[in-house]
């Protein structure tokens, strides 16, 4: 009867997703598809808790999540309600979206080949060995400043693909589309490299993400081509993914069952469903973790943004991180599970953190979601979609954290001031 309740919040996503279609007015929409995924998340729980009697969820991570994804989506919601065929995009100007489209096919094409060289020695080792020595000792390559501008080049995935989709919607030059589209591939390179899945799976996400995004601003001859495409992609992929998930889980345990195919197909139903689980035992152990002899009133790391770099903060608010940090892996926190993007930031930020970082994104998405006298600034929902990335990705992880994340989620902004810069 237990795991039965666990099924709970897949009908209240459920419900979500029926009156968003409603407010919307159509099925095919990003608002719907941001909903979709975190009801899919919430299904594959309820079906992996009838196999696995310790997954639970709590009512505390479930309204966290759910009132984060309300909010998130309204402004989008909005904006996709105004969206008709009349609706016309401002288009960028052709200089400039070819230097731009140039310098990102580079460096994504650069970041194919830096990665590529080791896809050949990946797929002839034991992925499952090779997966846990590249996690413990690194990957392939060193770090350097080659290093960086490829992993750089991999982030900018969703970037070129939102310009091969907005290049479909104004009919731009058909080269630079194939380029764009082939060159968004960089992503799934880099996480091959370490024998992930993770590439296939969020550039697939990403490409929906955008035919959901620009559908009602493609030609129906269009879209019909990007459904053969989709298929395509899915045969190439697919057999990918299983040599992949069959190598690294085969010896994934289902209780009860010594079939190996059963035990992969679990694995992967866990893949997708265990951040309620995940998300509800991490914040359940960041509520017991002590600080200074006192157990927290809230979650650890009020808001991280002092560090010795600017000067603000002093050796004892450090030790005290660092001390914080070692209790955590003390009480055993999984750094390596799918949590949301919101039990990375509970984790890393606390509470006030994650409602402060949730705000910025509403109100970046909500000020660029606009339309002005029937017309659509492509630079402008450019910087929506990719802050709206750390909520589509953050179906599993938070992924931006790192540097180079940052500087992806800064990039759009950049080519914003690039594309309305007036030069003299």
């Amino acid at each position: 009867m237990y795991n039965l309740i666990n099924f709970l919040p897949s009908f209240i996503f459920i419900s979500f997703l029926y009156y968003n279609t409603k407010s919307v007015g159509r099925i095919i929409s990003l608002s719907n598809f941001i909903i979709l995924l975190y009801t899919v998340s919430m299904i594959c729980f309820g079906i992996y808790s009838l196999v696995d009697s310790t997954y639970f969820i709590n009512l505390e991570s479930f309204f966290i999540v759910f009132f984060s994804i309300l909010i998130l989506t309204r402004p989008l919601a909005k904006f996709e309600k105004k969206i008709t065929s009349e609706i016309k995009i401002i288009e960028l100007a052709k200089k400039r979206y070819e230097v731009l489209v140039f310098l990102i096919v580079g460096i994504s094409v650069y970041s194919i080949f830096f990665f590529g060289k080791n896809i050949l020695q990946v797929f002839n080792s034991d992925l499952s060995v090779l997966r846990n020595q590249i996690l413990e000792d690194g990957g392939f390559y060193k770090s350097s400043v080659f290093s960086k501008i490829a992993v750089f080049g991999a982030y900018l995935s969703p970037i070129t693909l939102f310009l091969y989709f907005y290049s479909l919607a104004v009919d731009k030059n058909n080269k630079s589309r194939i380029l764009l589209f082939f060159s968004s591939s960089s992503f799934i390179f880099y996480t091959l490299n370490v024998a992930g899945r993770d590439g296939i799976i969020i550039w697939f996400i990403t490409y929906l993400a955008l035919l959901c995004l620009f559908y009602p601003l493609l030609k129906r001859e269009i879209i019909k081509n990007q459904k053969k495409i989709i298929l395509t992609v899915m045969m190439i992929s697919l057999p990918i993914l299983f040599i992949i998930s069959f190598a690294r889980f085969e010896r994934f345990e289902v209780e009860g069952s010594d079939n190996s195919y059963k035990n992969v197909l679990f694995s992967m139903i866990a893949y997708i469903g265990m951040q309620p689980y995940e998300l509800s035992d991490r914040i359940e152990q960041l509520k017991t973790i002590e600080y200074g002899g006192e157990p927290r009133s809230i979650y650890p790391l009020l808001f991280n943004i002092r560090d010795q770099f600017t000067g603000l903060a002093n050796d004892s608010d450090i030790n005290n991180r660092l001390e914080l940090r070692s209790d955590s892996l003390d009480l055993g926190l999984k750094t390596q599970m799918f949590v949301y993007f919101i039990g990375d930031l509970l984790s890393e930020l606390g509470m006030l953190g994650l409602i402060i970082f949730t705000s910025i994104i509403y109100f970046i998405c909500r000020n660029n979601l606009k339309i002005i006298d029937g017309a659509i600034s492509i630079s402008r929902l450019l910087i929506s979609f990719t802050w709206y990335m750390i909520i589509i990705i953050g179906v599993f992880y938070f992924y931006y954290g790192q540097v180079v994340g940052n500087v992806f989620l800064l990039t759009p902004f950049l080519i914003h001031f690039y594309l309305k810069l007036r030069f003299t």
